[in-house]
């Protein structure tokens, strides 16, 4: 999925915590083999994967953007058929001296 912006206070710094700050989270699943049948319940619903991610962080506040990688994590594993995720975050404009930070994790399940 194309990076889902979210709005949200992250960072370790007093002044990261002032306001919201746009984060970018991208997630790549990977289903359990068919048959799909071309029928949206057999599969995943990644509008439900976007909204379920929104309603979940935005207005939250963090320290560390590992946190937002796990979390996204533990709220997919959920969904059936799933048998792999893998999610980044990225917050740009973390560092003066760098256009943005990220963080990849990668899970494997059932």
């Amino acid at each position: 999925m194309s990076p889902i912006p979210l709005f949200l206070r992250v960072g370790i710094c007093a002044w990261e915590q002032t306001r919201p700050r746009k984060i970018l989270v991208r997630i790549g699943i990977k289903l359990k083999s068919g048959p799909f049948q071309d029928r949206l319940e057999n599969t995943v619903d990644y509008s439900a994967v976007a909204e379920r991610v929104r309603n979940h962080f935005e207005g939250k506040k963090y320290d560390l953007i590992e946190t937002i990688a796990e979390e996204t994590i533990v709220m997919l594993m959920h969904f059936p058929r799933v048998e792999e995720i893998k999610v980044e975050v990225t917050k740009p404009h973390a560092m003066p001296e760098c256009r943005s930070v990220s963080v990849k994790m990668h899970y494997t399940g059932r």
